[in-house]
């Protein structure tokens, strides 16, 4: 049986920004809900990703949907895959530094204890509150800032949406490179440019910089499409 014990110590004043390995491959399982007015929503899904930011590019799948998005800026090739259909695009732009947002703040300290051996994580996070509603984050990591865990949520008057991921089977590295290449069968570029600095971070982590709780009230389901709005 898993045993988690926490040590805890706030340090609410502390600043914490922690920036992920430059290199891995990990799996990552989310789920998110919102409800604004009369609608609701659920989703919950798993993700691979691989990610290289000495080599300015990433790759994240979604095997439930069969889903693969390439943004291989080291080649301008951005690639999008969908149960075998792939099409090309000229890619321009960075891959954005995986890091926690600026501004976030340590908020504790803790050991996960697998009885074998234990594992001491940080949690960061952040919480801003606004005229009419707030929004905040939170994430788990190693010492040495290999993601554990993270969640979010925004609401408003007219509603909430909330957010969760959790890391598996990470690895530091990436022993096969021809995950990046763009394959063979795919369509040549054919459909214009697409320019996009990618941060994966709102990609697995919902982690939304910005405030996405409009007075509006916009769907937490809107942000999420606007990430393939490239497609």
């Amino acid at each position: 049986m898993i045993r988690y014990i926490f040590v805890v110590a706030i340090f609410i004043s502390l600043a914490s920004c922690c920036c992920y390995p430059n290199q891995f491959h990990a799996y990552v399982g989310y789920m998110s809900n919102y409800k604004y007015g009369n609608t609701a929503q659920h989703t919950s899904s798993a993700m691979q990703i691989w990610y290289d930011h000495c080599n300015n590019r990433a790759r994240y799948d979604y095997p439930k949907y069969k889903l693969s998005y390439i943004y291989n800026y080291q080649m301008g090739e951005y690639v999008y895959m969908q149960n075998g259909t792939c099409r090309a695009y000229t890619l321009r732009g960075n891959l954005t530094k995986l890091c926690t947002p600026k501004g976030s703040h340590l908020i504790n300290l803790g050991t996960y204890n697998f009885g074998a051996g234990k594992l001491p994580f940080h949690v960061s996070g952040y919480f801003r509150n606004y005229k009419t509603g707030s929004y905040g984050s939170i994430y788990s990591y190693s010492t040495d800032c290999v993601p554990l865990a993270s969640g979010g949520y925004s609401k408003n008057k007219r509603g909430y949406s909330v957010w969760g991921s959790s890391w598996v089977n990470m690895t530091i590295g990436i022993s096969n490179l021809g995950v990046f290449d763009k394959p063979k069968n795919c369509k040549g570029f054919t459909r214009g440019i697409v320019n996009q600095e990618l941060d994966l971070m709102d990609v697995i982590n919902r982690s939304f910089k910005k405030d996405v709780s409009t007075e509006k009230g916009e769907k937490f389901s809107n942000i999420i499409e606007n990430v393939f709005s490239n497609i």
